[in-house]
């Protein structure tokens, strides 16, 4: 029952099967429950979070289901919640997504605890010819702003067939980042996340040449749009990435963009894989969604390009 101190929470138990298009009951659990509280969060005057529960992994849940639960909406197809008390049928066979305003899950619960959502993987494939990746490039000043920036998907150069996603420029002044971002749903709202990531795609830089190993490529994520600001003359991004082939709070340095062909007077593509070797944290926003952003670091003073083709986003709840 919510009253109107500041500790009030309001816990709903939703009982689900597995919607069309998810593979299994933690998938629908982690991924829909950004949409349900869009729909709930207009109907509520108190902040609205949700995290998922296994049934059988918390005696105090389930306690608190059997002992005051009321049934409040019931549809044809028996999703529903239980009035008074919850069978051992249906607590064995569902997934209750509890909702707590301005607390955290069962808050007013001593020892309680909140159960870990299951990893989230993210998948992506840049062979299309058209694209909702959205580009940018930083560190670059009036003076010395390339103007031949390119980010558009691409067939790719032979061998090579399909497409990838190609982005291109000229670093003017030993420093250019070149990125591409996208907005992701599914997260828990405001949750933090561990994140690591893997990307493929192709590079014609040869290895063993000069300047082409001070180009790095990155990947990372942020709860706010990534996007180009000025700063004292300067354009930077208004997150951490990093400076060159070093990290920072929001992105990782993956690697450099050399190839394995080592002959500088003939350069070639080669499809190359970089994955990181440590996490970063970021933390969902009030929908559960959090950008994620791929690019191309260059100190090197010349022109660096890839193709994008591939990447994998792979996030743990803390």
């Amino acid at each position: 029952m919510a009253s109107h101190s500041p500790e009030s929470d309001l816990d709903i138990a939703v009982e689900h099967g597995v919607l069309p298009g998810d593979s299994d009951l933690f998938t629908t659990g982690l991924c829909e429950p950004a949409n349900w509280r869009k729909q709930l969060q207009p109907l509520l005057r108190l902040r609205l979070d949700m995290q998922s529960y296994i049934p059988g992994e918390s005696e105090i849940v389930e306690a608190g289901l059997r002992e005051s639960s009321r049934l409040i909406y019931e549809n044809l197809l028996n999703i529903i919640f239980e009035e008074n008390a919850v069978s051992q049928h249906s607590m064995r066979n569902m997934i209750a997504l509890l909702f707590a305003a301005q607390f955290s899950l069962l808050g007013g619960c001593d020892g309680g605890t909140a159960q870990q959502s299951p990893p989230l993987k993210i998948s992506i494939d840049f062979n299309t010819a058209s694209t909702d990746w959205l580009g940018g490039y930083s560190d670059y000043s009036s003076y010395t702003q390339p103007e031949d920036i390119v980010e558009e998907p691409r067939p790719l150069p032979p061998p090579f067939t399909s497409y990838g996603l190609y982005t291109a420029g000229t670093n003017l002044s030993d420093d250019l980042f070149i990125y591409i971002k996208k907005k992701f749903s599914g997260f828990a709202p405001n949750a933090k996340y561990s994140l690591t990531f893997s990307v493929t795609f192709l590079t014609n830089a040869p290895s063993g040449c000069a300047g082409a190993e001070g180009v790095t490529m990155k990947g990372g994520a942020s709860t706010i749009e990534p996007i180009t600001v000025l700063v004292n003359g300067e354009y930077q991004m208004n997150i951490d990435k990093g400076i060159q082939a070093n990290s920072g709070k929001d992105a990782l340095a993956l690697g450099d963009i050399i190839n394995s062909n080592t002959d500088c007077s003939s350069p070639r593509y080669v499809s190359k894989t970089l994955t990181s070797s440590s996490v970063i944290i970021a933390t969902a926003d009030n929908d559960g969604s959090l950008w994620v952003i791929f690019g191309i670091d260059s100190g090197f003073e010349a022109a660096s390009n890839v193709y994008y083709q591939s990447a994998t986003v792979a996030a743990s709840i803390r």
